[in-house]
């Protein structure tokens, strides 16, 4: 069993399902898990990362095409860790913060990303009237958290 089975299951429970992104349409997860075991993260995407502190450390990675708009993507992605984070909170009373988003460099991407690694992976389809846009989050714990100590 891996270091992190636990909170990974955790953290996976915690991720929202859906979600109303303002005038922008509806957002929802695809529920078929073990189709969203088989993703890797892609380095050719646009990548944003909220750095996830407290009880754990680690990382929310969302990727989304490179011809999409940044900030519309990095508000998705803001209301995603926020769900998350809030959740963990509140049902696991688990105490964690959220960083802002950060754009995530080839660089950094590979040093997060190690080949062959397993990472909770959900993925998310924005619908707006007729056009949908796939959207990816993966969760990258790096360790436990030094909640108590100074």
């Amino acid at each position: 069993m891996k270091k992190f089975d636990s909170i990974y299951e955790t953290m996976e429970l915690a991720l929202p399902t859906s979600f109303p992104f303002y005038h922008l349409g509806e957002v929802n997860r695809l529920p078929d898990p073990a189709a969203q075991k088989s993703a890797a993260p892609n380095e050719e995407m646009k990548t944003i990362g909220y750095s996830l502190q407290g009880d754990f450390q680690g990382v929310l990675l969302v990727q989304f095409d490179q011809n999409l708009d940044f900030s519309v993507y990095a508000e998705m992605g803001n209301i995603i860790a926020s769900q998350l984070v809030t959740t963990l909170s509140a049902r696991k009373e688990m105490d964690l913060a959220v960083s802002p988003p950060q754009k995530i460099s080839k660089t950094v991407f590979q040093s997060l990303v190690k080949v062959g690694q397993e990472f909770p992976y959900h993925q998310y389809i924005h619908k707006c009237g007729d056009i949908e846009v796939t959207v990816h989050a993966w969760i990258i714990l790096t360790s436990q958290g030094d909640r108590g100590h100074a």
